[in-house]
């Protein structure tokens, strides 16, 4: 059988669908596929029509180029294949031949495999719609699956993260649920109990016969944080086999949601701390012990060195007064604030380059201990020495002894007849 127009016409439509600038990929994929096929079936059915007499039942491999297309395509291309495939077959294999013409008989044929061809389009193309869904579905599970396994090591891995990052701490690290049941428990927690933290985990303290003394007060502080979402400090001692250790710990809030709250309990151990402070605190006392004693032995010496009737100075190694008590004072014709921390070089002058200036730095050169008498030229007054090294510098005690000395003088001159001397 020789090309006919209709067909020639089908071949060209197929290729301008490919064409067609507007079309995306996967609509021309669609549609292509749909007028392909109904290509195909014509070229087999006018191929086997001189054999089969494709003339009786015109339809029949045209509802397979409708399933095809509807299927691969949807309801669009289903329709188009539909369309197509009725027209082909009316042109060629309905009476009369070769012609577009209808009467009821083909009317009828025709409406019945129009008829069938939407509906074989829309179930497939819900068919098809449905199944994209599916896989849509499947994609989303496959990739939530994969996200969720992802998440799930990510979260084993900071978990691992952070229990080695509590086990390294020295701190107890406790959380309680909103029954008041451990959730976790570190490891340095537990053992500070005598317990794994497998052990403690889901059991409340009264389970683990826990000292209610202690922790009557914590459950009690646990119900107030909860209440009012705010951190408490707090300190308690706990009794070992061998001694008492002191903790601090506070308790803070930890809420996932508003229906479950917890709270995370972190103590330290603070014993050397309490220790340390008990020590200093001792110390303290005997120190202020010691000052008191020492201002009272001050006291005592002051007054001593008051009622003594003898200068007494105290000069450093840089030649300065560190003290005097006030019949030196009184001695040096000076103010006592004029004195203290002054040279006493600078305070005398005209004593340096004497036979006292030369004594006190043999004194303070050879820290041994020197008794001399000395005359004060500027003041016509004698002096009796006794100069002492000490670890601040040099001590001395100066006594005036004037009086003596000039009843020696007078003395002597009453024994002295003039021209014999001294008898």
């Amino acid at each position: 059988m020789v090309a006919r127009p209709i067909l020639a016409t089908l071949i060209r439509n197929v290729i301008s669908i490919k064409r067609m600038p507007n079309l995306t990929r996967s609509q021309l994929s669609r549609y292509g596929i749909a007028g392909l096929s109904v290509l195909l079936v014509t070229l087999v059915m006018l191929l086997l029509n001189p054999l089969l007499a494709m003339t009786q039942s015109p339809f029949l491999l045209s509802l397979g180029a409708v399933m095809v297309s509807a299927g691969s395509g949807g309801f669009g291309p289903g329709l188009v294949a539909t369309a197509l495939s009725g027209l082909i077959s009316t042109y060629y294999f309905i009476p009369p031949f070769d012609s577009l013409s209808f009467n009821w008989v083909s009317s009828s044929r025709l409406s019945l495999f129009l008829l069938e061809g939407v509906l074989i389009s829309v179930f497939a193309g819900k068919l098809r719609v449905a199944r994209q869904r599916l896989e849509r579905t499947l994609l989303q599970l496959q990739s939530s699956e994969a996200d969720y396994r992802q998440l799930a090591m990510q979260s084993q891995e900071q978990a691992k993260t952070l229990e080695a990052i509590f086990s390294a701490f020295v701190d107890h690290i406790f959380v309680f649920d909103q029954e008041g049941r451990y959730s976790y428990v570190s490891d340095s927690a537990a053992q500070v109990l005598g317990l794994s933290p497998d052990a403690m985990v889901g059991k409340t303290w009264q389970d683990l016969s826990l000292p209610a003394v202690i922790m009557e007060l914590v459950d009690a502080q646990r119900e107030i944080v909860m209440a009012t979402g705010r951190s408490l400090k707090s300190e308690t001692d706990f009794a070992t086999e061998n001694e008492v250790r002191f903790y601090e710990y506070v308790l803070t809030p930890l809420s996932t949601d508003s229906s479950r709250k917890a709270v995370v309990v972190i103590s330290r151990d603070i014993t050397e701390r309490k220790q340390a402070a008990a020590e200093r605190e001792q110390l303290l006392q005997q120190e202020q012990t010691l000052r008191q004693q020492a201002e009272i032995a001050e006291r005592k010496l002051d007054a001593l060195l008051a009622s003594i009737r003898e200068d007494f100075l105290l000069f450093d190694h840089d030649w300065r007064v560190a003290y005097l008590n006030p019949q030196a004072e009184i001695t040096m014709q000076r103010p006592r604030d004029q004195i203290l921390g002054h040279r006493i070089w600078e305070l005398f002058p005209d004593l340096v380059g004497t036979e006292y200036y030369h004594r006190l730095h043999q004194v303070m050169r050879e820290q041994a201990p020197v008794q001399f008498e000395y005359h004060y030229d500027t003041w016509d007054v004698w002096f009796d020495n006794r100069v002492y090294p000490s670890p601040e510098g040099i001590t001395i005690l100066c006594m005036n002894i004037t009086n003596r000395k000039r009843g020696i003088n007078l003395s002597r001159d009453r024994l002295t007849v003039p021209g014999i001397g001294l008898l």
